[in-house]
């Protein structure tokens, strides 16, 4: 009976090990898409990974393999554009001096695409639609930009850029220029909006351009003086902080450094000082700082001569010649 309960032990065990190898190796690829393999150690593997089932042996070792799944022919982008005229953006409502136009944009990839992306964007191939988007917006300015060089062309702006996307037109070659190391095939787009400026409104506002180039300059000198001195005060902070932790350290180093500080801050104009060690005896201080009185006179009935100054001349003395010692 025990064998016989090992044995059937034995036998989940298989088919857990057959369910584990199947789902860790069975690598699926949806319709439409391209898999890329790519091996821990070795890199990417090619040939890539076409839509169905497919056997991969991991040999039981945990993040050996990492699977991309692309789409090869995903669906329709949106895509949104904006760009300001020339002075639109110093308008008070810049959004209204712009173009602003949104595209449908159906594309195709290749594996050339896939490789491409691979390489360029050092294995973040996940990025790819931010580069796509970039490099479309780079098409498009690169047309306004031939076209739209003086305030004059503002009025032409509009038919100029419905004639530029229509089918068959210019921006489909722009695209096969600009794409063609990538193989990404324009399969279809259309122009769902575009709306450029007025050419009257926008050329009344330019009247006033100059008024408000003045409030610009006179904006920027104010946050140039106040970020100059938020700078003088950040740095006198610093310079504060500073000499703060070195007086520390000093007094670290030296204690009894804090006697003088405490009396050049209580009396700054003081031109000596004489510290007193804390352990002499309090009363010695005090019998040393008071001066002796002179002894009082016996008491003989006669007046004290009185004291002459330093210097003073008697009288009788005055007019005499006194004689030259040599």
């Amino acid at each position: 009976m025990i064998s016989g309960f090992f044995k059937n032990l034995l036998q989940i065990f298989a088919f857990a090990c057959l369910l584990t190898a199947g789902y860790l190796n069975i690598i699926v690829i949806p319709e439409n898409h391209t898999g890329l393999l790519v091996d821990a150690t070795r890199g990417l593997q090619q040939p890539f990974l076409k839509p169905g089932y497919h056997w991969n042996w991991t040999g039981f070792i945990p993040f050996k393999w990492s699977l991309y799944s692309i789409d090869m022919n995903p669906p329709v982008v949106d895509f949104h554009f904006i760009q300001p005229l020339h002075y639109g953006r110093y308008m008070e409502e810049p959004k209204d001096f712009s173009i602003d136009l949104k595209l449908n944009i159906k594309y195709g990839l290749s594996e050339q695409s896939l490789l491409f992306f691979w390489n360029y964007l050092h294995k973040n191939i996940s990025d790819y639609p931010k580069y796509l988007n970039d490099h479309i917006k780079l098409i498009i300015e690169f047309f306004i930009l031939e076209n739209y060089k003086t305030e004059n062309d503002v009025a032409g702006l509009n038919p100029l850029l419905r004639q530029y996307f229509l089918p068959g037109g210019k921006f489909e070659m722009d695209w096969k220029t600009a794409f063609n190391e990538e193989d990404i095939t324009l399969d279809h787009f259309d122009l769902a909006r575009l709306q450029t400026p007025e050419a009257t409104i926008y050329f009344d506002k330019l009247k006033n351009i100059g008024q408000v180039f003045q409030t610009l300059r006179e904006a920027s000198a104010e946050r140039i003086l106040a970020d100059a001195d938020a700078y003088k005060k950040r740095l006198n902070n610093q310079i504060e902080l500073e000499k703060t932790e070195q007086f520390i350290e000093i007094m670290k180093k030296y204690p009894d450094i804090i006697k003088y500080y405490q009396i050049e801050k209580i009396n700054p104009q003081a031109s000596s000082v004489i510290l007193l060690n804390d352990r002499v005896n309090e009363n010695e201080i005090v019998k040393n700082s008071i001066k002796p009185s002179p002894a009082p006179m016996e008491k003989t009935g006669k007046k004290e001569p009185p004291q002459e100054a330093p210097g003073h001349i008697h009288p009788e003395e005055s007019g005499k010649i006194e004689a030259i010692k040599k």
